[in-house]
């Protein structure tokens, strides 16, 4: 394993053709949710994981579509790589509440993205991909 490399999970959560993006507690930039796949998880197993660890949230695997994984340069830790294995989310139980450092969340279309300070990542990857889908506005 790539010691440059952070290996993170990401879900596309959207509802009503917007996309949810959080910032954690001291930072500025919205990312995509997710977290680091820990020793012996699957990055579907990681995913399933940080939704309940973040946003209090049920996520089933079979939920899950995985849409690529990513290279892109860490946004809180500058120097260093992130992996990130991006699923699509199409359901999940209970309702999104900030937890486990997230201190904010929003729900975001093409054009509210370019209002807030999002990473290269969402920009320029993430949000291309769902227009082209037609997921987001």
């Amino acid at each position: 394993m790539n010691t440059n490399f952070i290996y993170k999970a990401g879900g596309l959560l959207i509802r009503d053709k917007k996309l949810l993006l959080n910032k954690q507690g001291g930072s500025e930039v919205y990312i995509v949710p997710g977290g680091q796949i820990e020793a012996g998880e699957t990055p579907e197993q990681a995913l399933v994981r940080e939704m309940d660890e973040e946003f209090q949230i049920k996520v089933s695997s079979d939920c899950l579509e995985e849409i690529g994984s990513f290279d892109t340069p860490a946004v809180h830790h500058p120097g260093k790589m992130v992996r990130i294995t991006t699923f699509l989310v199409s359901d999940w139980e209970g309702e999104i509440k900030s937890g486990n450092e997230i201190e904010g969340v929003v729900w975001v279309n093409s054009d509210g993205a370019k209002r807030i300070k999002v990473s290269p990542f969402t920009q320029n990857v993430v949000i291309p991909l769902l227009l082209e889908r037609g997921l987001i506005d």
